[in-house]
């Protein structure tokens, strides 16, 4: 954006030198014209990290005669789940001698030898920060990574083993490039949640393995994806976002006669209805608004206001004898039962819930927002304790 927006810029200077109206017009449309299409042409394809393909690490090909799971379509994607491969791969590391291409072509020649089709994962990360291309097709095949819930769900696996610590600095650096693309692809927010098919439970947008252990179509638990990179995830949502909302800085408007701002993807200018719906992605960075005249917004259709981003955590400013706090997830509000449920999934659960960020908001707004079912219901299992 950098490079259009200087070119933007002296356009437009060259254009102002020019004394004939009729030449001035043409080169400010032009000018105009060319900033709208800078901002059309915004694409999450250039934010694909490079990742290895399947010859890179001498993939075979899938065996249908195993199962069937490599022919079936994901569908909507819903969910990413994090793994380590230390529990059930151990002997590809060891068999690798370091060396990651190898340790990922052992990953699949182990997991095909226990039936699966295809290599379980859709992503691998190593230690380096490499990332490699798993299951073939993507993640428009259905994977292989969780137990009767792939359908819609993306598995990301990190090499190594990670009980105690957390991947290296390149591997976490390389999952938010890979998860903040996949997010930004398929319309996710980072710290929101979804309905996980088939699991009959809600999850985060952002999972580890563990995460299935509150379904109640599982019997059997699992650490993965181990308990330091399991604390970490509210981190690594943490940082996704970030990494989302600076990308987003570059197309946020608004004219100088009008406080509404807009947010401008694929050619849409879609309005945040209020100053708080603005807060809940960006806080109080107003400097990421750039002023714009009305011909340039007029250029782009109008689509429906914005939200409060999925994952805002809302509570009253003006009722103190309302202690109720909110989580926002698809347009709507969804009651904590209590306090003590607050901070359990905040911690338990993982999902990041602290009293520092709740955003005290007047009740006037937040009685806008549909209620939804209250949060007592994400977890549904009869024994939520084992982990």
């Amino acid at each position: 954006m950098k490079v259009i927006s200087r070119s933007f810029i002296c356009l437009c200077l060259a254009a102002v030198r020019v004394k004939k109206p009729l030449f001035f017009a043409a080169a400010l449309c032009f000018c105009i014209l060319s900033a709208s299409a800078a901002v059309r042409a915004q694409t999450t394809s250039n934010l694909q990290p490079y990742i290895v393909p399947r010859g890179g690490w001498t993939a075979s090909e899938p065996s249908l005669s195993l199962d069937a799971s490599c022919k079936e379509s994901n569908g909507t994607i819903t969910n990413t789940f994090l793994h380590h491969t230390s529990s059930e791969d151990s002997w590809a590391e060891r068999l690798s001698g370091g060396n990651e291409h190898v340790w990922v072509y052992w990953i699949q020649k182990l997991q095909m030898q226990k039936g699966y089709c295809d290599i379980s994962y859709h992503y691998l990360i190593g230690p380096s920060g490499t990332i490699f291309e798993g299951r073939k097709g993507g993640i428009k095949i259905k994977g292989g990574h969780i137990e009767a819930m792939n359908t819609g769900t993306v598995g990301i696996a990190m090499l190594g083993n990670f009980d105690n610590s957390i991947p290296t600095p390149a591997a976490l650096l390389s999952l938010q490039k890979l998860l903040t693309w996949l997010l930004l692809d398929n319309g996710l927010e980072p710290e929101g949640l979804n309905y996980v098919k088939n699991g009959y439970y809600y999850s985060p947008v952002i999972s580890g393995h563990r995460h299935m252990n509150w379904s109640p179509n599982v019997d059997n638990h699992t650490p993965c994806p181990g308990n330091a990179l399991f604390n970490y995830l509210p981190s690594i949502r943490q940082g996704v976002n970030n990494r989302i909302r600076n990308l987003e800085s570059s197309y946020l408007f608004k004219t100088a006669s009008s406080a509404t701002v807009y947010r401008v993807r694929n050619g849409v200018k879609n309005p945040f209805p209020s100053a708080y719906v603005y807060n809940s992605y960006y806080g109080d960075r107003w400097d990421y608004v750039r002023v714009k005249d009305s011909a340039f917004l007029s250029s782009y259709r109008t689509g429906g206001a914005i939200p409060f981003r999925d994952g805002t955590l809302l509570g009253y400013s003006d009722r103190p004898w309302d202690g109720t706090i909110f989580v926002v997830y698809k347009g709507q509000k969804r009651a904590f039962a209590s306090w003590s449920y607050f901070l359990e999934l905040g911690g338990r659960y993982q999902l990041g819930y602290s009293s520092g960020k709740i955003m005290r908001v007047p009740g006037g707004v937040i009685d806008q927002i549909p209620r939804g079912p209250d949060m007592v219901n994400i977890v549904n299992c009869s024994n939520c304790s084992n982990t």
